[in-house]
């Protein structure tokens, strides 16, 4: 484990606060911000890759549907278009699942926690869902290995919907969310045979200040840093 702070000025100078944490599959090795082990979110849209998940396996939609997950990529058109397209998507079969059997599946994968003692309607809705960038990686890595209590060609398919770019001998895959000024990244950056899982959260610090950078794009930065990336291929990526 090792715990670095300093990239926290990188955040700042953007007009952001910032956490990371980046997994090395093949080394084991986790570097992370301190709060990204201490500080809870609220999930956001990172829940709908799992609500698509859990719409196939329940049988709330037909195991033929593939439209829960083509959701999870935009489609070419603007992101707030899609963006709204996507949430009214999601409420409706968050709605068509039940409350009762949602939380089940969510308990099931350890996806977030609680925070209220009376649980009226939808995590995603009502914010009371959190979850540290720690939990949000364990689940992911889950994801990614294949190990969630889910069909088999489900995942894989959410897997191939998170959006991807490669360059060379590199890919990206990742989803990002944005919602009131607060950014979650989270997916897998492969170089060869070795593959780094990441989450980024970042939240603006003035709402009123454009800033110099998107979170992507610090992402990006984070990348150069540990040597993941080379300077000339950031655009390559669209950092």
């Amino acid at each position: 484990m090792l715990l670095d702070d300093s990239f926290k000025e990188k955040y700042s100078t953007s007009n952001f606060e910032g956490e990371y944490i980046i997994h090395d599959l093949s080394q084991r090795l986790t570097m992370a911000t301190s709060g990204s082990f201490t500080s809870k979110y609220s999930i956001d849209a990172t829940i709908f890759p799992y609500i698509s998940l859990i719409a196939l396996e329940s049988g709330s939609v037909r195991s033929d549907d593939t439209e829960c997950i083509k959701m999870l990529k935009p489609d070419g058109v603007s992101s707030d278009v899609f963006q709204e397209k996507q949430s009214n998507y999601f409420f409706f079969l968050m709605q068509t699942i039940g409350v009762e059997k949602l939380n089940t599946w969510l308990s099931k994968i350890n996806f977030g926690q609680l925070e209220k003692e009376t649980f009226n309607g939808f995590p995603y809705l009502n914010n009371c869902l959190k979850i540290s960038l720690e939990d949000q990686l364990l689940v992911l890595k889950s994801l990614y290995f294949l190990n969630l209590p889910f069909s088999y060609q489900s995942m894989i398919d959410v897997k191939n919907n998170f959006q991807t770019k490669k360059f060379g001998e590199k890919e990206v895959r990742w989803m990002e969310v944005t919602t009131n000024g607060k950014t979650w990244i989270i997916g897998w950056f492969t170089v060869k045979k070795y593959t780094y899982l990441f989450v980024q959260h970042t939240k603006k610090l003035d709402p009123k200040l454009i800033s110099t950078k998107t979170p992507f794009q610090i992402l990006g930065d984070l990348f150069y840093r540990i040597g993941y990336i080379e300077s000339g291929e950031c655009s390559q990526f669209g950092f």
